[in-house]
C-alpha cells in the first residue's frame, strides 16, 4: 500500500485533481489515525503504528504535492475488529486539520463508528457517496446531502465529518450548459497561486493573489474567506471581518467563515460575538468537536461557566480524543476551585497532545492549588 500511495502522489502533475478513497478498517491510537492493511496482525500499539498507513502522512504527501486540489474520503471509521487489541485504541478515528486546498470527508464524526450496513454491499456512508455521484451539485453540497442522509439513516447514530479548506467550487459530474456560467479561468489560478503562498507563510503576498481573484469574481465566497485569513495572518483584523461578512453573506452555510470569523471576535474579546458565531458553525455540523469547543472558549472568556461547560462536556463526548476539549473543561473546572477534576483534565489533555500550549503551566499550578486545600 505505501508503494502505490508513493506511486501515485508520484504521478500528480499541476493543477490536477487528486481524489484518495480509502473503505476499509480504520482505528485511533494516542491520537494518530490509521489505515489498517488486511494482513493486519498486531497486537501491541507500536506494531501497530508500524503495519499501519499513518493518515497524517498520507494527508501531508497530498497537500505538498503538484496537485492543486486534494480530496479524502475516507470509510473508515469502524469499530474494532481485530481479537487482542482493544485495550490499545479508542473508537473511532481522531479530528485532522486539512490544509488550504484540501476536502476531507469522514464516514462518521471524530470518536464515532460508522455502519457497516451488513445487509447490504456498501456502508451508509459510500452507498448515499455513490448515489449521490449521480448527481451535478458541487462537492461541498455534495458531501452535505450525504452527510444529512447518512444521518437520517442511522437515526442520528452516525454523523460524517466534513472538513472543507478549498477554494471555488469543484464538481465531479460538469454541470448543465443552462446553469450559471463557471468562474473565469484566472480566477482558480489566482487562487491556487495564493493558497500556495499562504502555505508557505508568505500572507502579504498570498493576499495580493485573493485580492485579485475576489476582483475577478466578486460572487465567490472562498475567495472572500481566503482573503480573511490572509488578513488575520497579518493582524489586520476589520479588514479580516469584512471578508468574513462577504463570505457568509454569499455562502451563509460556509461553517468555515462563521469558525474564522468566531476565531477573531475571540482575539478581540468580543465573547458573545464570537459565540454567536461558533453557534452558526455547529448549525452546520452539529457534531464537530471543534466548533463546540471553540464556543466552549468563548463562553468560558464571557464567564459563562455552565454554558461552557456543557459545551466541553460535548465535544469531549463526540471526540474523547479532543484535548483542546479537555484542556478547556480543565480550566472552567479549576475556576471553580474543582481542583482534582482540573489535574485529571489537564493530564488527560497532555496524554492524547503532549505539545498542546499552556497545558503544563495550568496542571503545575492546580496541582499547587489543591497541595494547598489539602494542607
Amino acid at each position: 500500500m505505501d508503494q502505490a500511495i508513493a506511486k501515485f502522489v508520484g504521478e500528480l502533475r499541476k493543477g490536477d485533481v487528486a481524489l484518495f478513497y480509502y473503505s476499509g478498517h480504520g482505528m485511533q491510537i494516542d491520537g494518530e489515525n490509521l489505515l489498517v492493511p488486511v494482513d493486519f496482525a498486531a497486537r501491541l500499539a507500536s506494531e501497530a503504528k508500524q503495519s499501519c498507513i499513518r493518515f497524517d502522512e498520507l494527508q501531508r504527501s497530498l497537500e505538498k504535492s503538484a496537485a492543486g486540489l486534494s480530496i479524502l474520503v475516507m470509510d473508515a471509521c469502524r469499530s474494532n475488529p481485530f481479537r487482542g487489541t482493544r485495550g490499545l485504541l479508542s473508537q473511532g478515528m481522531a479530528p485532522v486539520e486539512p490544509r488550504m486546498g484540501s476536502y476531507i470527508a469522514f464516514a462518521a464524526s471524530p470518536g464515532q463508528t460508522a455502519d457497516d450496513n451488513s445487509t447490504e454491499r456498501n456502508g451508509l456512508f459510500t452507498k448515499f457517496l455513490l448515489e449521490s455521484l449521480r448527481q451535478p451539485p458541487p462537492l461541498s453540497q455534495l458531501f452535505r446531502g450525504v452527510r444529512d442522509a447518512v444521518y437520517t439513516a442511522s437515526r442520528q447514530h452516525q454523523m460524517p465529518a466534513i472538513q472543507d479548506q478549498i477554494l471555488g467550487d469543484f464538481f465531479f459530474v460538469p454541470p448543465a450548459a443552462a446553469a450559471a456560467p463557471a468562474p473565469p479561468k484566472t480566477t482558480v489560478d489566482l487562487l491556487e497561486a495564493g493558497r500556495t503562498l499562504f502555505a508557505q507563510g508568505k500572507c502579504a503576498e498570498a493576499l495580493d493573489y485573493f485580492d485579485r481573484a475576489v476582483r475577478s469574481d466578486p460572487q465567490n465566497a472562498f475567495a472572500h474567506n481566503a482573503a480573511g485569513l490572509a488578513y488575520v495572518c497579518q493582524n489586520l483584523q476589520t479588514s479580516a471581518i469584512r471578508s468574513f461578512n462577504a463570505a457568509i453573506s454569499l455562502r451563509p452555510d460556509l461553517a468555515s467563515a462563521y469558525l474564522n470569523r468566531g476565531n477573531v471576535y475571540m482575539t478581540a474579546g468580543s465573547y458573545r460575538l464570537a459565540a454567536q458565531d461558533f453557534e452558526w458553525a455547529i448549525d452546520q455540523e452539529p457534531q464537530n468537536s471543534v466548533y463546540l469547543t471553540r464556543r466552549g472558549y468563548a463562553y468560558f472568556g464571557d464567564r459563562k461557566y455552565d454554558e461552557a461547560m456543557a459545551d466541553f462536556n460535548r465535544a469531549a463526548e463526540v471526540n474523547p480524543s479532543d484535548a483542546e476539549a479537555l484542556y478547556g473543561r480543565g480550566q472552567v473546572r479549576q475556576r471553580l476551585g474543582r481542583y482534582r477534576e482540573a489535574v485529571d483534565d489537564y493530564r488527560a489533555a497532555l496524554e492524547r497532545k503532549p505539545t498542546l500550549a499552556g497545558v503544563k503551566e495550568s496542571l503545575s499550578t492546580a496541582e499547587q492549588q489543591l497541595r494547598r486545600r489539602q494542607q
